[in-house]
C-alpha cells in the first residue's frame, strides 16, 4: 500500500512540473501506449509472453533533444504452460521519472531516440493448482515492492503537435527475478 501511495506522489509531482512548466511556455505532452511483452532472464522460466500498457506526461528540455516524462505502466504475464498443472499470473504496475534523448536533426519528422529511468515498482504475483480430479487445489498470491530500471529506444513519427511512436525498453524490477522487454506503439500529443 506504501508503494501505492509513493506512486502516486510521484505521478501527482510530474503533474504539477508539468503544469507548472506550461504556464512557463515550456513545451508539454501526454502520451498513451500499448503492445506485448516479453518476460526475460528467469522470470521467463516461469511465465510465458504478456501485454504492457502505459500513460505519461512530459516535457520537451535543451533545444527538444532531451525530455522528462513521467510515465505509470501495467501489465500482465500468465503462467508457462511447461510448469502444467497450473494457472496464475504476474502482474507488474512501475511509476517511472524517465529521461529521453532524441538522435538527429530537429527538424526531422522521423527520429530514434533512447529513453531510460528508474521509479518505484508493485509486482504482483497470483497461481491455482489443482490436483487431481476431486482432490481439491490451493491457490497463492502475493505482491512484492521495489525498485524498477530500464533502458531503451524507439523512433518517433511527429507531425506538427502529434506523435506516432514504438518502442523497446529492458525494465527489470530489483531484488527480484522479475525483467521484462514491452514493445509497445502509441501516440504523443503536445510537445514537438
Amino acid at each position: 500500500m506504501r508503494t501505492m501511495h509513493r506512486s502516486l506522489l510521484l505521478l501527482a509531482t510530474t503533474a504539477g512540473l508539468a503544469t507548472e512548466a506550461q504556464t512557463q511556455g515550456r513545451e508539454l505532452f501526454g502520451m498513451f501506449s500499448v503492445g506485448p511483452a516479453l518476460p526475460m532472464g528467469t522470470f521467463a522460466d516461469d511465465f510465458g509472453a504478456g501485454w504492457s500498457v502505459s500513460a505519461g506526461v512530459g516535457r520537451a528540455l535543451a533545444n527538444r533533444n532531451v525530455e522528462l516524462r513521467g510515465t505509470a505502466t501495467y501489465g500482465s504475464f500468465g503462467v508457462s504452460s511447461e510448469l502444467g498443472g497450473g494457472s496464475g499470473t504476474s502482474t507488474p504496475f512501475a511509476m517511472t521519472a524517465d529521461l529521453l534523448y532524441r538522435i538527429g536533426k530537429a527538424d526531422a519528422q522521423l527520429r530514434p531516440y533512447l529513453v531510460g529511468g528508474a521509479g518505484l515498482s508493485s509486482v504482483g504475483y497470483s497461481s491455482e493448482y489443482s490436483y487431481e480430479p476431486g482432490g481439491g487445489g490451493s491457490s497463492y498470491s502475493e505482491r512484492d515492492n521495489g525498485m524498477t530500471v530500464g533502458a531503451g529506444g524507439g523512433v518517433i513519427a511527429q507531425r506538427g503537435r502529434t506523435g506516432f511512436f514504438a518502442e523497446a525498453r529492458y525494465a527489470i524490477v530489483t531484488g527480484s527475478d522479475h525483467s521484462h522487454l514491452p514493445i509497445t506503439v502509441g501516440v504523443r500529443i503536445g510537445a514537438r
